[in-house]
């Protein structure tokens, strides 16, 4: 029956498919239809500058690595176009925005009660599944610590090999809790990969379901996200810091719950009141990256206080981005290629943000 009703939907639309759908050789337009979780409408509908968007997408088509770039603004997907070969049903890596995706889990497992606070140590639950001693300075890591990067381990990720010698260890876990604490837990920001993934860790020890089973059942299949792959490590965890691989409609998605209060279809899928914390600027960095001019850290989440409207992004490397704007309603998600070295990673990410904030946000009619 539900395809029966989408083919007549498809066949009432033809005309209107056939001229507006998104490919990587159209511009940029109303997407095709939606998926029964998705609405779909029109730049101008959302008081959208069409020409100065239809200058955004020249650029995209000129920004190497590009392979998806979508709109959305009032809950309304707007525009969309893939490259490279890619299309709406091809699953990118998103990498880092992993960590964004483990944040909100660990909210719903506050609420489901798995976990009782961000103040639980590590050790409570880590300790039976590694060899590592997690007594004395170790002993006072806590949840919130691995969710501001504030663990205190030595780290070198940033410019670094330490990501690849991580993920291709033996042992993920024993290979960062048997680092030595440099600084006291809470106390300094050090971006590491391996602590976001004790999270996936911690929620498989305190709920009893795997990291994807949570995900599931309390987030992707509420939301209509169907399409998941994500990466297992040693233990058969799934990697909490950038295994997860999307689609691109479904990033939207991940966004849009941020922007609705947490809510879906009339539930309330994630806490109000977790969502605010994830957004509340936890370190305080300050410094700026292509277009952003203030970015900060929340729980697992970048953000930039440097221009007219507060952005928060899910940030992964080599320019997968989920760009949220609060006040305008908006959500700019790309996706790019991935398997590049850090400097072409960190180009790729500039060009990006550029492409999002100089000439996507600069399109959004106040």
């Amino acid at each position: 029956m539900k395809k029966l009703l989408v083919f007549i939907e498809i066949i009432a639309i033809a005309g209107i498919v056939l001229s507006w759908h998104a490919c990587s050789d159209d511009p940029p337009s109303k997407p095709a239809i939606g998926d029964g979780t998705l609405a779909v409408g029109t730049p101008a509908e959302q008081n959208i500058d069409e020409s100065k968007l239809d200058a955004a997408y020249q650029q995209a088509r000129q920004t190497d690595g590009l392979r998806s770039l979508l709109v959305a603004r009032n809950g309304v997907l707007v525009a969309e176009q893939y490259f490279s070969g890619f299309n709406q049903n091809r699953l990118n890596h998103v990498r880092s925005v992993t960590k964004s995706v483990m944040a909100t889990l660990i909210g719903i497992a506050l609420r489901e009660g798995f976990i009782l606070s961000t103040n639980q140590t590590i050790a409570e639950f880590l300790q039976p599944v590694t060899e590592v001693d997690l007594t004395d300075q170790k002993s006072q890591i806590t949840i919130e610590h691995l969710l501001t990067m504030t663990s205190g381990f030595e780290w070198h990720e940033t410019g670094g090999n330490e990501y690849g010698n991580w993920i291709t260890s033996s042992n993920q876990i024993d290979y960062v809790l048997s680092k030595p604490l440099v600084s006291t837990p809470g106390q300094s920001f050090v971006y590491n990969s391996a602590t976001s993934h004790l999270l996936s860790v911690i929620l498989t020890r305190a709920s009893g379901m795997t990291t994807k089973e949570f995900a599931d059942k309390y987030l992707f299949e509420p939301l209509g996200i169907y399409n998941v792959n994500w990466e297992r490590v040693s233990g058969g965890f799934y990697n909490g810091g950038a295994g997860l691989e999307l689609v691109s409609r479904d990033m939207i998605k991940f966004g849009l719950l941020y922007l609705q209060n947490g809510q879906h279809a009339g539930q309330q899928l994630v806490p109000m009141d977790w969502l605010q914390r994830v957004w509340t600027q936890q370190r305080t960095l300050g410094f700026s990256f292509s277009a952003m001019q203030s970015v900060h850290y929340g729980f697992l989440w970048w953000m930039d206080k440097g221009g007219p409207h507060d952005a928060y992004l899910a940030w992964g490397y080599g320019g997968q981005f989920i760009y949220v704007v609060p006040d305008l309603q908006l959500i700019v998600t790309t996706t790019s290629r991935w398997q590049l070295s850090g400097a072409d990673a960190t180009g790729q990410e500039r060009a990006n943000l550029d492409l999002i904030i100089n000439n996507v946000v600069a399109a959004v009619r106040e």
